[in-house]
């Protein structure tokens, strides 16, 4: 680096014909000439006086002339056949030339009193050597360099293809939203102007019923004596109340209607604004992330042409000391340059797009059910069997799985009339229990089904409904717990079709346990300290829905997925508790629950009321919030599930051991009626 600093300022003196002060003479003058011994300018007059001097005789192979070279192109190259070897360190050796490199001393010049004294136990090389071996080191560590700079270019394409196309993501995204948001908006204005015209037709109903009582009154009036004209006075009065009061109520209907949808309306603009924010937000702090890389980039790439520009420069001078004092430092310096250029990005690609809320529906269909029919499941009764649990799959068929001795479980797929389509096998139990082989049951896709027993808990299984085929797994090592003072048996197991996972529920204990669709364990889900043991369980909007029968409870938890790096077991907190559908003094307890199509919750209840247990069937809004609609069913009601059909969405629900199976119908309806 020296070097090229005089280079740069004798070029420059050269050049321009400045003065500077004479080295010899010490008198400013126009510069002829430089001594790389003396380190200084020469004057005309010193320049060619210099060598002839007694102590300066030996200057004369070190100077350079300004007259005999062109200062444009003068080259490293010449200056540094003008210097002259370092000069030992030690004071007091006399000046020496240095003789060779003490690698151990970082490639120190030494001189012969030093090679012989204090380096004499050290690692000597001559300098042509040390010279060589650096140059090579420092070529290879520019030839990686260089290679890398392919990375930094592809950098640069991804980074503008990631900002593309988060700009067509944004403009997608902005577009559907505005498109749902005017949607809904005129759907607003309809039913305003629906409700504006229906009170209007309303009104003059009453008017005209009104005008027809009164003109019969009246002609009867006439036509009747004066005596009882008093009697229909008062008739005439009654009507008038009763009309006005007619009136008076279909006013408040209507402006309580108007006054639900004027509200919905501005909950719409808020989500619609809410929305918006969120995206506006999200893309900035997208691109600034891209520009931290762009700049990254951007600052690596200078910062690798500068240390290649530096050590061409230095390489160029062919000066075997300047290798070996200046290339050790500036390869150790390269060393955080050459992480920065590898540096990799996984996330890059992630920050052309963020996920966004959607902008739903603000008219909300509730369901009403209705009855249908009702069927006998074949063989069940007949043999004495249980049914434990239902799952509708494709194709218009249901799987029901449960209890046929103290033995063996059953898996039954059936049609909607009961008829049964296909009956793999019967499954025994797999080690002693003192628990009944109560197998459940629960749809993953449209033909697959899960499925374990309750006294077989270490099989999981997956079950194909089409053909028969299973896959089974063993899963002991995840179900039993050192040091438990009690064993680990099923109550319930559900499904999320859209996670593809598997959800194990047992007896006496709040960890459930995740599997992925390929029985493998995932996490533990750990339920809130309210919730003793989940008798039945839905995965429902990403949470979980949970019937505590032992708490007499039923309960919305959150259900969180870990990150790669946590722990296997995550716990859940409770969102909100389910209204209990009994009257005052009343034992509630939940036992199944299902969700259909549009969200709503139905579950099974036992109420016992003064010793009488009746089962009740309940329908909660899409929140569980809100007990919508409930009745009494079939008081050996256990499983619930849903289907489509081409009628239309049903309701199921089968009897335990009485093998009844029961269809309802979903009629939609308006939530604002």
């Amino acid at each position: 680096m020296e070097m090229m600093v005089i280079f740069a300022d004798i070029q420059d003196a050269f050049s321009s014909g400045e003065t500077r002060e004479c080295v010899s003479c010490s008198y400013d003058f126009k510069v002829a000439g430089y001594c790389f011994k003396c380190h200084g300018y020469l004057c005309f007059k010193c320049s060619t006086a210099h060598p002839s001097g007694d102590t300066t005789a030996d200057h004369l192979h070190h100077m350079l002339a300004r007259n005999m070279v062109d200062p444009e192109n003068l080259t490293l190259d010449e200056l540094a056949s003008l210097t002259e070897a370092p000069r030992c360190h030690v004071l007091n050796h006399g000046n020496r030339f240095a003789q060779q490199c003490c690698s151990t001393c970082a490639n120190l010049p030494v001189c012969v009193d030093c090679i012989h004294n204090d380096h004499q136990t050290h690692s000597l090389d001559s300098v042509t050597l040390v010279s060589k071996s650096e140059r090579e080191r420092m070529n290879n560590k520019i030839e990686v360099l260089r290679r890398e700079m392919r990375y930094l270019d592809n950098l640069k394409g991804r980074i503008n293809n990631v900002q593309r196309q988060l700009d067509a993501n944004v403009t997608e995204k902005r577009s559907k939203i505005r498109s749902l948001y005017d949607r809904e908006s005129s759907e607003i204005e309809i039913r305003l102007r629906e409700n504006s015209e229906e009170l209007d037709r309303s009104l003059d109903l009453i008017n005209n019923e009104e005008n027809e009582v009164l003109r019969g009154v009246h002609q009867e009036r006439s036509e009747e004596m004066f005596a009882i004209s008093e009697k229909y006075q008062r008739i005439i009065d009654s009507i008038l109340i009763e009309n006005e009061n007619k009136r008076q109520r279909l006013k408040v209907k209507h402006l309580k209607r108007e006054t639900n949808i004027t509200s919905k309306e501005q909950t719409l603009d808020k989500v619609y604004q809410s929305l918006n924010n969120t995206i506006a937000k999200e893309q900035s702090e997208n691109l600034e992330e891209i520009e931290r890389i762009l700049e990254h980039s951007n600052n690596t790439l200078s910062r690798l042409q500068n240390l290649d520009t530096t050590v061409f420069s230095i390489m160029g001078m062919r000066d075997e000391w300047k290798d070996v004092l200046y290339l050790p430092d500036i390869s150790v310096a390269s060393e955080p340059l050459v992480k920065d250029v590898i540096k990799e990005f996984p996330q890059l690609e992630e920050l052309s797009d963020f996920p966004v809320g959607e902008l739903k529906p603000v008219y909300i269909d509730h369901g009403t059910i209705t009855e249908d029919s009702v069927v006998d499941i074949e063989g069940i009764d007949a043999r004495g069997w249980q049914i434990n649990g239902m799952t509708s799959v494709g194709e218009g068929s249901i799987v029901v799985t449960g209890r046929v001795s103290d033995e063996a479980s059953h898996i039954t797929v059936i049609n909607a009339k009961g008829k049964m389509l296909r009956q793999p096998e019967r499954k025994k139990k797999t080690r002693r229990s003192m628990y009944s082989p109560f197998r459940y049951c629960a749809s993953l896709t449209e033909s697959k089904i899960a499925t374990t027993c309750q006294c077989s808990s270490n099989i999981l299984a997956l079950f194909d409904a089409r053909n028969g085929s299973s896959s089974r797994k063993d899963i002991t090592e995840v179900t039993t717990k050192e040091g438990s003072s009690t064993s680990w048996h099923v109550s319930c197991m559900a499904t999320s079709s859209a996670k593809k996972q598997i959800l194990v529920g047992s007896f006496d204990r709040r960890d459930v346990h995740v599997f992925t669709d390929q029985l493998k364990h995932s996490h533990t889900l750990l339920l809130p300290d309210v919730v003793r043991w989940p008798r039945d369980m839905a995965v429902y909007h990403g949470n979980l829905l949970v019937c505590d029968d032992e708490g007499g409870r039923a309960c919305l938890v959150t259900m969180a997925t870990p990150q790669a790096d946590e722990d296997t077991i995550v716990e859940c907190s409770l969102v909100c508790e389910l209204p209990k559908p009994g009257l005052q003094n009343s034992d509630c307890r939940p036992i199944c629950i299902c969700t259909d199509t549009s969200g709503f919750i139905y579950m099974l209840w036992d109420v016992t009321i003064a010793g009488q247990l009746k089962s009740v069937l309940v329908q909660y809004s899409q929140d569980g919030r809100q007990l919508l609609t409930k009745r009494p069913v079939d008081g050996n009601a256990r499983s619930l599930a849903t289907m489509e059909t081409k009628k239309g969405e049903k309701l199921l629900i089968a009897t335990e051991r009485t093998g009844k199976l029961y269809s309802y119908g979903l009629v939609k309806g308006s939530y604002d009626e």
